[in-house]
């Protein structure tokens, strides 16, 4: 995933290498008889398959920051990754982020690429609130089959 100008541009950059080393391969005054024409395939087709996750990262990057695209979390798991496309879609770029927060920037690096392991709850809650998102007012938790160790009973809400 793009997180930045500074990746999108790198990105960018890979993609180009990846298509020019793409067309080399298939111009017709470099095909080479002596390479095994299953390993050329192999080749070809590797050299696509990362072509088509550039570009779809590239797409992802700027549908984002041209709020193209809608962000749903599914599970908690997934709230990471929603922090970072939804700063990408508020138009707010790490330092932004972290001059609101009173943090360098390096700090925001860090915690995006570890997906925010090491930041504590009321950090989490800052960064939701800078960044726009709103949550359900209701969370449902569900214990079914979860055995309290206790009594040795089971739970259900």
């Amino acid at each position: 995933m793009i997180k930045n100008e500074r990746q999108f541009h790198i990105t960018k950059s890979q993609r180009d290498k990846f298509a020019q080393a793409l067309n080399e391969i298939l111009a017709p005054e470099n095909k080479q008889p002596q390479i095994h024409p299953l390993l050329q395939k192999a080749q070809e087709d590797a050299l696509r398959s990362q072509l088509i996750e550039l570009d779809q990262q590239i797409k992802e990057y700027q549908d984002l920051k041209n709020g193209k695209t809608q962000l749903e979390i599914k599970s908690l798991e997934d709230l990471p990754v929603l922090l970072i496309k939804a700063r990408i879609a508020a138009g707010l770029t790490q330092k932004d982020l972290a001059i609101k927060l009173g943090l360098k920037e390096q700090q925001i690096q860090r915690y995006e690429a570890t997906n925010f392991a090491s930041m504590n709850l009321s950090k989490l809650i800052q960064i939701i609130k800078i960044i726009g998102l709103t949550l359900p007012k209701r969370l449902l938790f569900s214990l079914d089959k979860m055995e309290n160790r206790q009594n040795n009973t089971k739970l259900t809400v």
